[in-house]
């Protein structure tokens, strides 16, 4: 299985992605809540009682929000300008939305010491269900304690409005239906962002040597600097047509695949399927190394396919110069490929 597709790294690509998609919004409501958090300590510094531990909790609760936000806030605008702190950032938005559940669970706990209502931790949990992409079990372990916290303070405390069966049986359903909001949702986001994937995989590889395909090959000259030194080299599957016609294709496709193996352990990821029997290597390879190389593989499918006359040739070139464009580096390598083709096949000639 491909690195971005395990749990763990896809969860956090995931959460990347979503950082990067949602970051304006992500800006303004943080922004908003670091205002009103700072209004709303200019108003208490003035009218707070902070003899009441009540109130004195209000206050700590909101200063922990705030300085959640704050650091939050920091970190995402630092990821904007510059670009970096994106791990950093994942985890810190995972545990801002806890902080929040956290946050809501202590002030709904005050609202019921006064006969008031748990709205805020509804409305709490269903947000954070909503807007972020916590995993079902960090979210799960945060808001069942919370939530049967707040029954038993309910009853504890006989809250005319809360504690009553229908209302902590109607509080339950809630939140299940959050925690089940919040399963569906990761369910789903995990599953489209694996299909796309699949779908991204699927337009840059050959689908059946697993190479990349012509498509990568032009993302990737086009993404090379002036100053890289490679070399350029076209395979050919030599009287590729004769062994579908006497084997079969389905020797010829195997064939294939083998081939794209060998070039892959010989020369590296930077193997491209271009089309029918012809594979494109990029290698920064010495030139001994790679006429070695394809003998090695040469071998291997002489001995694999043995009496069958399954061997390749190969044409490398090495551009000398920035001011060569892509067609050049094909037209001098496929200069060397028909070279090692009138020579004899089965091997590899550098184009001088």
């Amino acid at each position: 299985m491909d690195n971005n597709t395990r749990p763990s790294n896809l969860q956090r690509k995931i959460s990347e992605d979503q950082i990067l998609t949602y970051r304006k919004i992500y800006l303004i409501v943080l922004s908003i809540i670091c205002c009103l958090e700072i209004y709303m300590f200019i108003r208490a510094i003035g009218r707070f009682d902070f003899t009441d531990w009540k109130r004195v909790s209000y206050f700590c609760s909101y200063l922990l929000l705030l300085v959640s936000s704050a650091f939050t806030l920091t970190l995402l605008v630092i990821n904007t300008i510059r670009g970096k702190l994106m791990g950093v950032l994942v985890v810190m938005l995972d545990i801002y939305s806890v902080i929040v559940v956290l946050w809501g669970t202590l002030i709904s706990f005050l609202d019921v010491s006064n006969g008031h209502t748990m709205i805020v931790y509804l409305t709490v949990i269903v947000c954070i269900a909503v807007l972020t992409n916590l995993r079902p079990i960090v979210y799960s372990s945060c808001v069942i304690p919370t939530s049967a916290a707040l029954c038993v303070s309910a009853y504890l405390l006989d809250s005319e409005l809360v504690a009553t069966t229908g209302y902590i049986i109607n509080f339950a359903v809630f939140v299940f239906f959050a925690l089940l909001l919040e399963l569906i949702k990761y369910k789903l986001t995990n599953r489209n962002y694996i299909t796309t994937d699949k779908l991204i995989k699927l337009s840059f590889h050959d689908q059946l040597t697993g190479v990349y395909n012509r498509h990568s090959l032009k993302e990737r000259l086009a993404a090379m600097n002036d100053t890289d030194m490679f070399y350029f080299g076209i395979v050919d599957v030599d009287n590729f047509k004769s062994v579908n016609d006497t084997y079969g294709h389905d020797v010829g496709d195997e064939c294939l695949k083998r081939i794209s193996v060998a070039l892959c352990n010989n020369f590296g990821t930077e193997v491209f399927r271009y089309g029918g029997d012809e594979f494109v290597v990029i290698s920064s390879k010495r030139e001994d190394e790679i006429v070695r190389l394809v003998n090695e593989i040469n071998d291997m499918l002489a001995s694999e396919y043995e009496g069958k006359g399954i061997h390749i040739s190969a044409g490398f070139y090495c551009p000398t110069s920035s001011n060569e464009q892509y067609k050049d580096y094909f037209g001098k390598a496929d200069a060397a490929l028909y070279q090692a083709k009138e020579t004899g096949k089965s091997k590899a000639v550098i184009y001088k």
